[in-house]
């Protein structure tokens, strides 16, 4: 609570009554204290309930962190430090607070018997969003037939948008060969 004034008006919080001839009452008013509460977010949103523009002492706010796609949330840095997602803060004091976020990383698994698939780019892991090309070489004797899991198609070459972790085979198939002959 503040101070905010005397029951007869007197604004100033230090009072000196003198020459007073008879009984006197005077009250002390206060008022709750009200506090803002700021959110910054870069790659996300934030939903805070309630969502008003200031808050009484005490009031208990839940702010969430959605992340935007390809990222997920990692923390609340500012006036408090927590990983809880949601939060929830008992207003004591204005706040800022920011939802930090990281960009999502994804493996991409590539199978292939009787050839080799080359990426590129060749990474152990990729961000969300990159585009990884895969081309299929065939072992001597053999050829390619298509490719299955989160890639499709029969060209040689093919390309992976890396939006969660990926797994993709290449197929070969044996080479066959006619054998033409004369009799003589």
């Amino acid at each position: 609570y503040h101070f905010v004034n005397w029951s007869d008006g007197v604004l100033t919080a230090t009072r000196t009554d003198t020459n007073v001839m008879a009984d006197l009452s005077v009250t002390a008013n206060f008022a709750l204290n009200t506090y803002t509460l700021s959110v910054a977010s870069d790659h996300g949103t934030i939903v805070k309930a309630p969502d008003l523009p200031a808050y009484d002492h005490g009031t208990s706010v839940t702010i969430t962190a959605t992340p935007a796609t390809g990222y997920s949330f990692v923390n609340w840095t500012g006036d408090v430090t927590s990983a809880d997602n949601p939060l929830v803060l008992t207003m004591d004091g204005d706040k800022t607070l920011t939802a930090n976020y990281s960009l999502n990383t994804y493996t991409l698994t590539v199978d292939a018997t009787n050839g080799t698939v080359t990426k590129l780019p060749d990474q152990a892991a990729y961000d969300h969003g990159t585009v990884v090309q895969l081309t299929a070489v065939p072992a001597t004797g053999y050829h390619f037939v298509n490719w299955t899991g989160d890639a499709s198609g029969t060209d040689l070459t093919t390309s992976v948008m890396m939006d969660g972790n990926k797994s993709v085979t290449a197929n070969f198939a044996v080479n066959t060969y006619t054998l033409s002959y004369v009799a003589g």
